[in-house]
């Protein structure tokens, strides 16, 4: 495991955080599970295609 994980925040957007800081408690609800140790294309920051 990672200690940066996407959440999902009260607007909807997905950010990478880092849950050795930022946590370590998150709503098990936010967290995209499956998604863990990836960065989620739609995540904000993500790379896009190219770059």
């Amino acid at each position: 495991m990672t200690c940066v994980l996407p959440v999902i925040g009260d607007d909807g957007i997905t950010r990478m955080v880092r849950s050795c800081v930022e946590g370590p408690v998150f709503r098990g609800d936010r967290v995209r599970w499956s998604e863990v140790g990836t960065v989620p294309t739609d995540a904000l920051g993500a790379p896009t295609e190219g770059h």
